[in-house]
């Protein structure tokens, strides 16, 4: 038994009922472009294979950080190492664990968007790679 399709199988994104804002939702819901952080001063971009520092919007309110970046004196317990763009910044204050070139170190992320490194070493070198809310 043959059975006719129900449906005209050519049918354009306009045909279909909310088709479209709902493309256009999910598109919105894509991460942002990466933008770079403002490092502090006599901090760099590792290079090489390691990713620059960087953040953008996962979503709306979520931020991802990452990247790699040194600094060739030694590190002073909370040193600034490095700023968020305008608009990045967290609601609270926001701490995370990290690698360095030493072992690990905590990183605090302020209101002000500044994130600065809780550990003193010497040559430190800074893994970045954490998200946060902004809210």
């Amino acid at each position: 038994m043959w059975l006719m399709p129900l449906f005209d199988t050519n049918i354009t994104i306009s045909e279909v009922s909310g088709l479209q804002t709902a493309l256009d939702s999910k598109a919105a819901a894509l991460p942002e472009a990466w933008q770079d952080l403002i490092l502090a001063a006599n901090w760099i971009n590792n290079g090489g294979n390691f990713s620059t520092a960087q953040c953008r919007k996962i979503t709306g309110s979520l931020i991802e950080v990452k990247g790699t970046i040194k600094k060739s004196t030694a590190l002073v317990a909370g040193e600034i190492v490095a700023t968020l763009p305008a608009g990045y910044s967290p609601a609270r204050d926001s701490y995370f664990i990290t690698w360095n070139s030493n072992g690990y170190c905590r990183l605090q992320v302020g209101l002000d968007g500044t994130i600065k490194a809780t550990v003193t070493s010497a040559n430190a070198l800074i893994a970045l790679s954490f998200m946060f809310g902004l809210n």
